[in-house]
């Protein structure tokens, strides 16, 4: 049987030959980006072989016109058209979340946590709505202010023909 083994993580995957290499990634546990769900049109899925990549299919056209033909250069495939024939190593480090992602999500779930519903009476409504509103006039009146000091909102006089 192949085996696809996962760098960075070093975990090693016994797979059936002719399995999509999305498909064993993500059956391993791992996740791997795709908008698309594996229809070769979005290119998030890419991975880069670090060895083995003669035991992989060969690049067909959508692959192709998505990441070109630089394969030998570059070594990235699409995991999702991509199918195992032999061992590989496969680079999946994109994929994986870093520790600044990771402490992003978790702030963001604790703010969400803490938000309480604040319930407002309706007078308090009302009067919040009614200090809004003058707050309002008083910044059109500023800014109107402002305008006319630059004549930006003078109009024409018309003028006056003999009728």
């Amino acid at each position: 049987m192949p085996k696809v083994t996962v760098w960075p993580v070093e975990k090693v995957l016994e797979v059936e030959a002719g399995s999509k290499l999305m498909t064993v990634l993500k059956e391993g546990g791992f996740y791997i980006k795709s908008s698309c769900g594996g229809c070769a049109s979005c290119s998030d899925c890419v991975v880069v072989i670090k060895r083995g990549e003669d035991n992989l299919s060969r690049p067909e056209f959508p692959e192709l016109r998505l990441l070109g033909n630089v394969f030998h250069i570059t070594k990235e495939r699409l995991s999702c058209q991509t199918t195992v024939n032999g061992d590989v190593i496969v680079d999946i480090a994109r994929h994986l979340k870093n520790a600044d992602q990771i402490k992003a999500e978790e702030m963001n779930n604790k703010k969400h946590k803490d938000q309480v519903l604040k319930v407002k009476k309706k007078d308090q409504v009302e009067k919040d709505r009614v200090q809004k509103e003058i707050q309002r006039q008083q910044e059109r009146k500023e800014s109107i202010e402002k305008k006319d000091k630059f004549a930006g909102l003078k109009r024409p006089k018309p003028f006056k023909t003999d009728d």
